[in-house]
C-alpha cells in the first residue's frame, strides 16, 4: 500500500476548530485577507482574520443569503459570499480578498469538517 502525504500541518478532534483552521489555510492559500462561515442568521461559526471583520462579514453573509440567494459570485474588491446548505443548516461563506476561491471544493471540504445534519 502506498503511504500517503499528510497536507494538513494542523489538525484539530473539535469540529469548530477544525474548521478555523481549515479556514486559515484556506486564506494562506489563496491570498485572502479574511474569511467567515456563518448561520443564516449572521452568527459566526467558524472565521479567520482580524476579529473586527468577523461580525460584518456574517451579517453581510446572511444578507446576502436572504436576498440574493443564487450562489453565483459577485467580482469584486469587497467582500464575496456564496449560501450553501450543510445538511439542512442554511449557512454563508464570505471572503475578503481578490484570490480564486475553488467554491465547491471548499463546501464539500466545510461539510464533511463540521459533519452537521437536520
Amino acid at each position: 500500500m502506498a503511504n500517503q502525504i499528510e497536507r494538513r500541518r494542523d489538525r484539530s478532534w473539535f469540529r469548530g476548530e477544525a474548521a478555523n483552521l481549515y479556514l486559515d489555510a484556506l486564506a494562506r492559500r489563496h491570498h485572502l485577507r479574511a474569511a467567515v462561515l456563518a448561520d443564516d442568521q449572521g452568527m459566526p461559526i467558524a472565521a479567520t482574520g482580524p476579529k473586527i471583520v468577523e461580525d460584518p462579514l456574517s451579517a453581510y453573509g446572511a444578507f446576502r443569503a436572504r436576498h440574493w440567494p443564487s450562489k453565483e459570485v459577485e467580482p469584486s474588491e469587497g467582500p464575496r459570499s456564496v449560501s450553501f446548505h450543510l445538511g439542512e443548516h442554511a449557512v454563508s461563506l464570505t471572503v475578503l480578498g481578490r484570490g480564486e476561491i475553488p467554491w465547491s471544493e471548499v463546501t464539500t471540504d466545510l461539510a464533511r469538517i463540521l459533519e452537521l445534519r437536520g
